[in-house]
């Protein structure tokens, strides 16, 4: 029996993994048939760096490179009600409608599709300054920060009221 520690197990998640499927499409001599390909992916979430997570997403694109002719790739992007706001893509996607994001191009992009969703339209400083600090800190620290600070404000208030009485 064999032993691994629980960061070793952990370690084992961040390994990228990928599926290759290989199978034959046989097409009649001279004819024309479409092709849809699509999948569902799993995308990873990071709250480091901002107080609400940003989800990302990885698409592989570049196996169509190897087929004999490629061309009209549509891509169409239905975001979460969680996160509905496109903050990031490898290609330059068209807002459709709320959490709608599409586009059609006319061959492969060179790169593989990437792309984060964040839930509201753009992150602001308040928004990295607060996830930095729940990073570091931690919640129990802006709470003792919040604590101390209305404990301050009450100290000030009383002897402001001591001096008006005197």
């Amino acid at each position: 029996m064999g032993y691994c520690s629980f960061p070793e197990l952990l370690e084992q998640a961040h390994y990228q993994r990928i599926l290759t499927l290989v199978y034959d499409v046989k097409f009649p001599p001279n004819s024309e048939k479409e092709i849809s390909v699509s999948y569902m992916t799993t995308g990873t979430m990071d709250k480091t760096k901002t107080v609400k997570p940003l989800y990302s997403f990885n698409y592989i694109l570049n196996p169509a490179k190897n087929w004999a002719a490629f061309n009209n790739l549509n891509i169409k992007i239905i975001t979460p009600k969680q996160a509905p706001y496109l903050l990031r893509s490898s290609i330059e996607l068209v807002k459709e409608a709320d959490r709608m994001y599409t586009i059609t191009l006319a061959e492969l992009p060179e790169d593989d599709l990437t792309f984060t969703l964040y839930e509201d339209e753009q992150i602001t400083v308040l928004d990295k300054v607060i996830g930095k600090f729940q990073n570091n800190y931690g919640y129990i620290t802006l709470i003792i920060i919040v604590a101390i600070g209305l404990i301050i404000l009450k100290i000030r208030q009383d002897d402001g009221r001591k001096s008006l009485s005197s």
